[in-house]
Formats: structure tokens, sequence, C-alpha cells
């Protein structure tokens, strides 16, 4: 089945075989509208993909004592959702909370691998977080992305080049997603 779905900057004509592609394009759906796909991907056994792709993510893990953790900072749950299953078709054991102040708790419990993190997010926004990052954790520095939906605003634009991290605009597809972990672990030596 085809559709179009409008997101900021134009329209896209997406098809909803692939879960994945309609998550990444439906950062301004509701929840109501994610359910409806899902309910679509639904196979004989009545699960839907969601269950499927969790499955798989939980085997991965528990086969790869080593796996490398991400922690996704993004209050938009299509966005976080998508992240977090193209994170665990990566092999990442994924976390994710909506706001800084909660990832400021995760970062204290756990260690990450990868960070990507929302520039505006409720309570602490992405900016926030990353200097908090760089005086309690400048180890993370490096394996952080950054992922916007404002490239309008100059004090979004200054503070992205001031930070030289790289960043995701959205909507963003899978392989770019995939392209920029990869050259994050990479540059990071991971």
């Amino acid at each position: 089945m085809l559709g179009i779905v409008k997101y900021p900057g134009g329209w896209k004509l997406i098809s909803t075989s692939n879960l994945t592609e309609v998550l990444l394009l439906t950062n301004i759906a509701t929840e109501g509208i994610l359910r409806a796909i899902q309910r679509g991907t639904e196979g004989k056994s009545g699960r839907a993909e969601s269950d499927s792709v969790r499955e798989r993510g939980a085997e991965m893990t528990s086969n790869e004592p080593s796996a490398k953790r991400a922690l996704v900072v993004e209050d938009e749950p299509s966005i976080c959702q998508f992240c977090k299953r193209v994170l665990v078709g990566e092999g990442f054991e994924v976390d994710t909370v909506g706001d800084g102040a909660r990832a400021q708790n995760m970062l204290r419990e756990k260690g990450y691998d990868l960070c990507l993190f929302d520039i505006r997010t409720p309570v602490m926004d992405g900016k926030q977080l990353y200097q908090w990052v760089g005086e309690e954790h400048p180890e993370l520095l490096g394996r952080v992305i950054f992922i916007t939906g404002d490239l309008i605003s100059g004090d979004t634009e200054s503070f992205l080049e001031r930070a030289g991290r790289p960043f995701l605009p959205k909507p963003f597809t899978l392989d770019e997603l995939k392209t920029m972990v990869s050259e994050t672990l990479g540059q990071a030596g991971k």
C-alpha cells in the first residue's frame, strides 16, 4: 500500500510494506496512526512486526555478551522507536528517554558506546545535555550524534557548528542513520 506523508519541507510518497521507513517519515503523525500501520503488518500469528523485532534484538544481545550500548534521547515517540529498531538491528542494546534530565540519570548508571540527542527535548534540551556530558563524561563527546528538526534557527545552527558533532536533520532515512552511526563509531575507535 502506498501513502503520502507531509513532513517539514514537503511531501513524501511512502510504502507501508516497509514499516521502518513509515516510522521514519511519521515524526508528525499521531500514535494512533502508527498503531494502525502496525496492525496492518500483523502476520498470521497475530503478532505485530514490532514484537518480532524485539525478539530478534533480544536474541542478538543475549548471544553477544559484548554488545554495544546506545542511548537515544528523543521526545517524539515515532522517531525514538525508529532509532531503537535500527540500532537493535545493528547489534546495539538500546535505552531510550524523552528528556535530558532522565538521560543524565541513565548516563550515571550505565556506560554507553553511542548517544543520539535530540536538540529540542523538554526539561533539559540536547544542547544542555551535551554540555553536561562534556563536564561529567568527556569520553562520550566523540560518540554523540544530534537529531534535529530545527535547522532554521540560527541558534541551533551555531550550536552544531561549535559542537563539531554530526547531526541528522529530521526526517532522515534508515541508511543515513546507519551510515552516521558507523562513521561516528569508526572515528571514535569503537
